[in-house]
């Protein structure tokens, strides 16, 4: 009788968890000769889920500006944040979590160019030729990075990447559980809802 109960839940389950399978990836692209220098796009679900995470600054100020009321202050006091920074192992929990995240991400193309001068031209010599050894350990990693000199006779730096990272759900939300639930977590968000409630 409850058993299209037990296989509905299940069904549920399978699904969440065939979505969770999906991989995400995350399109960076950073081109410091381009109106919109740093750009990260989310594409999930076969392409038919894509979002730019990184919204324009100029539309996002004009927005701000309409919406915010004068007189208007932030509700985060600076007491507050150092009471969370004081909160003990809570940077330790943030960096396992980083390097737990790090280790499930895969990053399946780079390609990097940056040129790179300085006022005198000799100077932008020595420096290549000191950081001779650090361009052959670049050609060491399966990926397409490349840094030339600019003897232009003046500070220049120009730098494109482009890059797509693979991201698995379901690899990631082990982590970020047990990290939501961590004790220095729990303590973060107990101290902001005593915060809020005064």
């Amino acid at each position: 009788m409850w058993w299209w109960i037990f296989a509905a839940i299940g069904g549920i389950i399978l699904c969440i968890l065939l979505l969770l399978c999906m991989p995400v990836y995350l399109l960076v692209d950073i081109n410091s000769q381009s109106v919109k220098k740093f750009s990260i796009k989310l594409s999930w679900f076969f392409g038919l889920v894509c979002r730019d995470l990184i919204p324009d600054k100029t539309r996002q100020n004009d927005d701000s500006k309409c919406h915010k009321k004068p007189g208007e202050k932030s509700k985060i006091s600076v007491k507050l944040i150092v009471r969370i920074i004081k909160i003990q192992g809570l940077f330790k929990q943030i960096k396992k979590l980083l390097c737990d995240i790090a280790k499930r991400v895969k990053v399946k193309s780079l390609i990097a160019r940056l040129s790179f001068g300085l006022e005198n031209p000799d100077d932008t010599a020595l420096f290549f030729i000191i950081a001779g050894p650090l361009m052959v350990l670049l050609r060491a990693f399966p990926y397409d990075v490349t840094i030339q000199p600019a003897f232009e006779g003046d500070i220049s730096i120009e730098a494109y990447l482009n890059s797509t990272i693979k991201i698995k759900p379901v690899l990631i939300a082990p982590p970020v559980i047990e990290f939501l639930f961590s004790y220095p977590i729990l303590h973060v968000a107990w101290v902001a809802i005593r915060n809020k409630d005064r």
